[in-house]
């Protein structure tokens, strides 16, 4: 319903300015957990393979949990432009 008020375009580039800070957070997780896993084989370390799992699966969750406050995040913006071209929609 709102794309039809502000224009699919719009609607668009909001979600597209938004989404690589949520990437950048994601890939900066995973590289931790590469790096643990790099140490862990540089150690000769059996368990590597599993702590990289066991990383991955935790950054999996906590990027998850994030979720609800990034659609909070795009709900307000796109109330706030909603507000500004209120004008525009009757």
């Amino acid at each position: 319903m709102a794309c039809r008020w502000i224009g699919q375009d719009l609607v668009n580039s909001i979600i597209f300015e938004k989404m690589p800070d949520t990437m950048e957070r994601l890939n900066r997780s995973l590289m931790a957990c590469q790096y643990k896993f790099e140490a862990a084989k540089l150690q000769k370390k059996l368990s590597g393979l599993h702590e990289l799992e066991s990383c991955v699966d935790q950054s999996t969750k906590d990027n998850i949990k994030m979720l609800p406050h990034i659609a909070g995040k795009l709900k307000a913006t796109f109330s706030s432009v909603i507000r500004e071209n209120s004008h525009l929609i009757f």
